[in-house]
């Protein structure tokens, strides 16, 4: 196994100093990845185990189709090496043949475009494994949204992120009808599963000295282009310092951490023992260790109420006392809803 993964990390290492198949540049040659790799040989004992170190793990890239070498006019004993032609993956699928064929024309490298082509084939390619037998679920309900986004709208919103330019937007707000017409000066684009959002500054708010981030659900633009005008954007301010810092994907108002204090138990206990809701996060078993103690810093938002709320009782808040009382009372009122199952169950006794 040790000498697996060694030779493992010397083959990746020499892929990675070879010359692409494509390339102007002539290939090394095995004297010039001797002096490039030296640390990756240093455990050999000798200058000719070193050779033949290397000698293997050329010949295993060579049958692996993974490098491929030539003799340049001149230099009859000297073999130089780069990597081999990257074959066009076999899809089975007219669209994603073409999509692969524009990539190469339009200058990404080979094996970047036949990694992307593999992705979009299985999308759970972290572990490499099909979608039959590695599915990325979300931790929520999954919302799907009722229309489908307009892909006219999405290449203008696109367009105007990448240039930096303002959007011309017509934009229908939650509960009303009629969409109203909008300069937003776009910052980037948050994706919560299968919605998505557009960040950007609206041009009444930025005139009055306003310079609020706002959410724009994208499937609410009713029509949308991208104008010659430059986007009026502050340069330190990005998508993900807004989301991080600011809680901007969960619709937090007050951005000031607040410290919050659980009690945990049952499956709570073990998911908290392991995983973090926080970087400071601390844990301290209770005595008899079936409950626990979880302290950390948090900004208050929905998302913190839902993922409190849906623990039911194996959480406690204990601090601070304005989110006990809230998720108290939130509590309280849902069970107003369910006086029925109650009361049968207060007869059948």
């Amino acid at each position: 196994m040790k000498f697996s993964t060694h030779r493992q990390n010397r083959c990746q290492a020499i892929l990675a100093a070879l010359p692409s198949h494509q390339s102007t540049q002539q290939g090394k040659s095995m004297r010039e990845l001797l002096a490039l790799l030296s640390s990756y040989y240093a455990d050999c004992k000798s200058e000719e185990a070193k050779v033949r170190a290397l000698q293997s793990d050329l010949k295993h890239l060579r049958q692996e189709n993974e490098i491929s070498c030539i003799t340049l006019e001149g230099e009859r004993t000297t073999l130089r090496y780069r990597r081999a032609a990257v074959q066009p993956p076999v899809t089975g699928n007219v669209n994603l043949d073409y999509l692969y064929q524009d990539l190469i024309q339009r200058g990404i490298p080979a094996d970047l475009a036949s990694d992307f082509i593999r992705r979009v084939q299985h999308p759970s390619t972290y572990f490499d494994l099909p979608p039959e037998q590695c599915v990325s679920v979300p931790d929520t309900v999954r919302l799907t949204p009722i229309r489908s986004q307009d892909p006219i709208i999405q290449q203008e919103v696109l367009k105007a992120l990448r240039n930096k330019q303002i959007l011309n937007a017509s934009y229908r707000n939650p509960g009303t009808k009629e969409a109203t017409g909008r300069r937003l000066h776009p910052l980037g684009i948050i994706l919560r599963d299968l919605q998505h959002y557009l960040i950007a500054y609206d041009e009444k708010d930025l005139n009055q000295g306003r310079e609020v981030a706002k959410m724009y659900h994208m499937q609410r633009l009713e029509d949308a282009a991208a104008l010659t005008e430059v986007a009026r954007i502050l340069t330190n301010v990005t998508v993900l310092d807004l989301v991080r810092n600011q809680g901007l994907a969960d619709f937090v108002r007050d951005t000031t951490p607040v410290k919050i204090k659980l009690r945990v138990w049952d499956y709570v206990l073990r998911l908290l023992e392991d995983k973090q809701i926080a970087p400071d996060q601390t844990f301290e078993l209770e005595e008899g260790g079936e409950s626990a103690i979880v302290s950390a810093s948090m900004l208050q938002s929905g998302t913190l109420y839902r993922w409190l709320l849906g623990f039911g009782d194996n959480v406690e808040v204990l601090e601070p006392d304005s989110l006990r009382h809230a998720v108290a009372w939130e509590a309280s009122s849902v069970t107003d809803y369910y006086d029925d199952v109650y009361d049968a169950e207060s007869d059948e006794e």
